[in-house]
């Protein structure tokens, strides 16, 4: 009877500290996943405000363009015509100084959405700011002078944003070169969640970490025991993967 009513004390025991554990466990996803949503939202954010200010200079270069274009061949035909009236002539060279006027504007707008993007660049993963690299070199330092047309330098502006819209709507996998807290160098695969998040593991399943994003550039941090995770992250992104489940993994707002 003793020997019964231990086993019974015993059982007991070890179901609620499998409940307890369990509860952990579901209150740990769900904060991870809280975290995601999360991410993913100021995400969104970013895209969409990139998405309005890319239409917002493609709409105006295509206006200002189009404007200066037709009030040139404008002053061209009143220059070649004697006859022409003084007063369209004043009337013409009134709307020439307008439009130089708003190109002042947007010239100086450039500038500052230029000396945005250099402060911003270092926040880029790696592998996109080797990917807009030429286009960051068009860029003049702040308080330099450009030698490109306004068209140009517009031009510029918008393909660096496009080209990190691209990369911040979707998932990259990476492979790279990462240096360890002791100097040596191994090879990591980093799958980058847009440009909020990365996760990575070396070749030999046993390094593995998370990185983010800050304004001096990216930082990864050595997560232990991580690597299982991030390989079955890789092998769900590459298709290799014979079943898909919720992976919980870590997520870091700035």
């Amino acid at each position: 009877m003793k020997i019964r009513t231990l086993s019974l004390a015993i059982a007991t025991g070890l179901a609620a500290l499998s409940a307890s554990a369990q509860d952990a466990s579901i209150d740990k996803t769900r904060t991870s996943l809280q975290e995601w949503v999360e991410t993913r939202q100021i995400i969104a954010k970013e895209k969409a405000d990139w998405t309005l200010l890319k239409q917002t200079l493609i709409d105006t270069k295509e206006l200002l363009s189009t404007q200066q274009t037709q009030l040139e061949e404008k002053l061209k035909e009143l220059e070649e015509s004697k006859t022409a009236a003084d007063d369209e002539r004043e009337k013409l060279m009134a709307e020439n100084a307008e439009l130089k006027a708003a190109t002042d504007v947007l010239k100086a707008k450039v500038s500052e959405i230029e000396v945005n993007l250099l402060a911003i660049i270092p926040s880029f993963p790696e592998t996109l700011q080797d990917a807009i690299d030429p286009l960051m070199r068009r860029i003049p330092k702040p308080g330099s002078e450009s030698k490109a047309s306004l068209g140009e330098r517009v031009q510029n502006i918008v393909g660096i944003l496009s080209q990190a819209e691209k990369f911040n709507g979707k998932i990259s996998l990476v492979n790279r070169t990462q240096a360890l807290p002791d100097g040596r160098e191994v090879q990591v695969s980093t799958l980058y969640w847009g440009l909020g998040q990365a996760y990575f593991v070396d070749t030999t399943g046993t390094y593995a970490g998370v990185g983010f994003p800050t304004s001096e550039g990216w930082v990864y941090e050595e997560v232990a025991g991580f690597a299982p995770d991030v390989n079955k992250l890789i092998s769900i992104y590459e298709g290799e993967a014979t079943d898909v489940t919720f992976i919980p993994v870590p997520a870091s707002i700035k």
